[in-house]
């Protein structure tokens, strides 16, 4: 099998396995490395047009990403003229709402406080918030001494490292 039907044969797994529960994955991943003439390629084919297609998938989630805030931006300060809008209407006597083909706009307001330096809040006006972690440090120090910690484990391992040919 050259390279090319290797990437072929990647890439149709790859997308025989898409939704798949992990263990019918693992499955079917066994059942066409069974099937290869070098496995070895054969996997590393399959990591490599994998990590392809993420790399592929996270640059467009991330261009996806800014696309959404810079819509976000503009909905935002559209809101702001509409507000300033608004409040010019009203302190000019024109009233508070506009209305147009399915749509009105009205002005709103509400209250709310807005901290400049939460330093200078007296402690009587804090809230103090506090979660906690395993400390995985002190645990694996803790089994590898020889005690046994309830509700956690020592486990070993394995991963490959993957490099491309220069």
């Amino acid at each position: 099998m050259n390279t090319y039907e290797l990437l072929r044969a990647a890439d149709a797994l790859i997308h025989a396995c898409e939704g798949l529960e992990p263990e019918a994955m693992d499955s079917a991943l066994a059942a066409w490395v069974d099937g290869a003439t070098d496995k070895a390629a054969a996997l590393q084919a399959v990591v490599a047009r994998a990590e392809s297609e993420e790399l592929f998938l996270d640059g467009e989630a991330k261009s996806l990403a800014r696309a959404a805030k810079q819509q976000a931006t503009i909905a935002a300060r559209c809101r702001t003229l509409i507000v300033a809008l608004l409040r010019k209407r009203v302190e000019i006597g024109e009233g508070s709402v506009i209305r147009g083909p399915g749509w009105s706009l009205s002005l709103r307001q509400t209250e709310a406080v807005e901290v400049s330096d939460p330093t200078a809040i007296p402690p009587a006006y804090l809230r103090t918030r506090t979660t906690t972690e395993p400390d995985k440090a002190a645990i694996k120090e803790a089994v590898e001494a020889g005690e046994t910690i309830p509700g956690a484990s020592l486990v070993t391992r394995y991963s490959a490292t993957i490099r491309k040919a220069q």
